[in-house]
């Protein structure tokens, strides 16, 4: 089953870990299991919020900041999930 959660969904908005909150509550996803992949510096606090794994997509909106793991394309995640 998947979830899809969108904005007009959850109670607070981004940067608020509300709705990574939800994920990892309702399917039992423990923290360092996720990886939350953003381009602004709101995903990245949001990513910070939930104590989750951020990875930034260097084609993305946000600049101003250096997240721990940056990616230039989609095969860069690879080496982060096990197939």
């Amino acid at each position: 089953m998947n979830k899809l959660i969108t904005p007009e969904k959850i109670k607070f908005p981004k940067p608020h870990p509300y709705a990574l909150n939800q994920l990892k509550k309702k399917y039992h996803i423990k923290r360092n299991n996720i990886l939350f992949i953003g381009d602004t510096i709101h995903d990245h606090k949001c990513a910070q919020n939930a104590k989750v794994n951020y990875a930034h997509v260097n084609w993305g909106y946000g600049k101003n900041y250096k997240p721990k793991i940056k990616i230039n394309s989609f095969s860069d995640l690879e080496k982060y999930f096990i197939f």
